[in-house]
């Protein structure tokens, strides 16, 4: 039996089941002119909605599945172990010299692969 409207409408999100995706740490709100502190005292887990989710962990990163030193560096990131570097700006964070790609053409075919062979006009 079907709840009434009533009712579902006083619980959170209707009563329907909601999926956030991503990475918490990736999804900071924008706070005007707020510094690291207040930003943080409004992300979604100082919520009231926090203590009504239900946390489940991917374990495996697809996108950067093929590039182990790449997922280790995000990963040291995400777990605040990279080393910042406040002398160049406020939570700076180097990319070491193996992961950059000094030549621009060579970039743009990395990222582009077969951008003009797939998505020429006919």
């Amino acid at each position: 039996m079907r709840e009434p409207f009533a009712v579902r409408f006083n619980r959170l999100f209707g009563a329907r089941v909601v999926v956030l995706g991503g990475d918490i740490r990736q999804v900071l709100p924008v706070v005007p002119k707020g510094r690291q502190a207040d930003i943080l005292n409004v992300t979604l887990n100082k919520s009231y909605l926090w203590d009504y989710i239900k946390i489940i962990h991917l374990r495996q990163n697809m996108r950067v599945e093929n590039d182990g030193q790449f997922q280790q560096w995000l990963l040291r990131i995400g777990n605040g172990a990279e080393e910042v570097h406040n002398d160049i700006a406020e939570m700076a964070i180097q990319i070491p010299t193996e992961l950059c790609q000094p030549d621009t053409e060579a970039l743009i075919t990395s990222v582009c692969n077969d951008f003009n062979e797939n998505n020429t006009k006919e």
